[in-house]
């Protein structure tokens, strides 16, 4: 009788372990079902002001696809407010960027962030005066070079064949070309020099050049932004 006894209560307990077992395995098999991940769009929140990068301005869209709805064409180098940015870098004619959601003139949405520049920019063109100091590109002394003034003032450190000697001259600048003058007001035809603006950190010198080198360089050739 106490064998029968024992046998059963083996059998029960054999029982009882296996449902458990098969418990344990089917909540482990619903635990992986719900953890798969989803993949999503990582969003960097930023916060910061921009200048858009582009003098034809640039159209802003709903959403962060090309084909999204236009809301408005923001204007070339107007300043907005960057609020975050996703997906992954694209390269659009040598301008690398991603989605970027800004705000502008209390309006919200999505542009390429490739032109996007994060140093004020200004319109050249409507410019009257153009400020920093620009070294001569190929200049075999590497140290001559115009300085600009927004009181349409520069100083050119010249070289006078004797020496190299500081000058103050005016200048005007119309329609990105810059014109200096050796007197104390602007002529009609009497500019000595004549540069082209490339771009605000590269300028090209089209009249003048041999003058102020004492004929070491010719027409035309470069002038570079430095921040020396």
């Amino acid at each position: 009788m106490c064998k029968k006894i024992l046998i059963v209560l083996l059998f029960i307990l054999s029982t009882i372990s296996s449902c458990e077992k098969n418990t344990a395995s089917s909540r482990r098999e619903n635990v992986s079902e719900e953890n798969i991940p989803v993949v999503e769009e990582v969003e960097i929140f930023i916060n910061e002001y921009r200048w858009i990068d582009s003098k034809d301005g640039m159209r802003m869209r709903e959403a962060p696809d090309p084909s999204s709805e236009t809301i408005t064409t923001i204007p070339g180098y107007e300043k907005v407010l960057l609020l975050k940015e996703t997906g992954d870098e694209m390269t659009l004619q040598e301008h690398t960027g991603k989605w970027s959601n800004i705000r502008w003139n209390d309006q919200t949405g999505w542009v390429f962030g490739g032109y996007l520049s994060r140093e004020e920019l200004v319109d050249l063109s409507q410019s009257t005066y153009i400020s920093g100091k620009y070294y001569l590109v190929d200049d075999p002394y590497n140290e001559q070079y115009i300085e600009f003034f927004d009181d349409n003032t520069s100083i050119i450190y010249e070289n006078m064949c004797e020496g190299f000697y500081k000058a103050e001259y005016i200048y005007t600048l119309n329609n990105k070309i810059i014109e200096i003058y050796d007197a104390h007001e602007p002529v009609a035809d009497s500019a000595f020099i004549e540069i082209s603006i490339i771009t605000v950190e590269e300028l090209e010198l089209t009249k003048g050049a041999s003058a102020i080198t004492c004929g070491n360089l010719q027409d035309p050739t470069k002038l570079l932004l430095t921040m020396k």
